[in-house]
C-alpha cells in the first residue's frame, strides 16, 4: 500500500539546523493524531514524533555532538540525571570550550576526556564504578571528580578523564591537587625575615629566590613545614598565625 501522507519522505530542519527525513507513519496518539518516525541524516538517530513537534523545530538529535562540540547526550531522560550532567558537562567545558575560564588550565594544556566519556550514557553507566563514589555524597555535591591523584606520574597535559584515571574525593582534597597542578594559581610565602607575600607561579618564585620547586610544593601539600627557612600556604591566614 502506498503511503500518501504529505510528510512522508520530506526533509525538515530543527532549530539547530540539523536535517532529518520523515520515514513513515508510526501509529497515533491518544487523541488520534498521527505519529511519525524520523531519521536525522548526519547521525542516523531515529525517534517517533508528532506533527506539532516538527512544526516547532524543537526535535533534538541526541546523537549529535551538541555539548561543547564533542559531547553526545544519547537517548536518555535528562531530568533523571541533573547532578550527573552537571559533572559531565563541566568536565567537557574545561577541556573543550576555549571561552571557559577554566579552559586555560585544562584544554589549553592538553587535558582530554576519553572517547568513551564523550557519550553521556557511558558516563552514567561508569560513574558508580569510579573509586570513591558514594551516592548520597555525590547527589549532595560533597564529592568531586578528580583526574590528578592517579596520574601524578604524568605531565598535566598528558592527563585524561577516564574510568581508570579518575576518583571521587572531598572538596579539600580536590582543591589541594587542583592548586598543586595549576602552577599559576595564587599562594602565599612567609620569608625567613617574617614577611608574608602573595605570589603567582611556583617555578618562577623558586628561581628568583634560590629555592627548589619541589620543596615549595611539599610545603603547599603539607608534606613539609619549611623549606630553606621559608614557609608556604594557599591560605594567607595560616602564615599570619605563624608570626602572630
Amino acid at each position: 500500500m502506498i503511503n500518501t501522507d504529505e510528510l512522508i519522505e520530506k526533509l525538515f530542519k530543527n532549530n539547530a539546523n540539523q536535517e532529518y527525513i520523515v520515514l513513515n507513519v508510526e501509529g497515533r496518539n491518544q487523541s488520534g493524531n498521527k505519529k511519525y518516525k524520523i531519521r536525522f541524516l548526519e547521525t542516523g538517530y531515529e525517534r517517533v514524533v508528532e506533527k506539532v513537534e516538527i512544526e516547532r523545530g524543537k526535535i533534538k538529535d541526541k546523537l549529535a555532538k551538541s555539548v561543547f562540540g564533542i559531547g553526545i547526550l544519547g537517548n536518555i531522560k535528562m531530568v533523571d540525571y541533573k547532578r550527573e550532567y552537571s559533572v559531565w558537562s563541566g568536565m567537557l567545558e574545561r577541556c573543550y570550550n576555549p571561552p571557559s575560564d577554566s579552559y586555560k588550565s585544562y584544554g589549553a594544556k592538553g587535558v582530554k576526556v576519553c572517547k568513551r566519556w564523550h557519550y553521556f550514557t557511558n558516563f552514567i553507566e561508569d560513574i558508580k564504578l569510579i573509586d570513591g563514589y558514594d551516592e548520597q555524597l555525590f547527589q549532595k555535591g560533597k564529592i568531586f571528580l578528580d583526574k590528578d591523584i592517579k596520574q601524578l606520574n604524568k605531565q598535566v597535559g598528558d592527563r585524561v578523564y577516564s574510568p581508570e584515571t579518575c576518583t571521587f574525593v572531598s572538596y579539600d582534597v580536590n582543591f589541594k591537587y587542583a592548586n598543586f597542578n595549576h602552577r599559576k594559581n595564587k599562594f602565599f610565602a612567609l620569608s625567613p625575615n617574617g614577611e608574608v607575600t602573595e605570589e603567582f607561579g611556583i617555578r618562577e618564585f623558586a628561581k628568583t629566590n634560590g629555592l627548589i620547586k619541589q620543596g615549595i610544593i611539599s610545603c603547599l601539600k603539607g608534606r613539609a613545614s619549611i623549606h630553606k627557612g621559608w614557609k608556604f600556604s594557599y591560605r594567607k591566614e595560616d602564615l599570619l598565625n605563624e608570626i602572630a
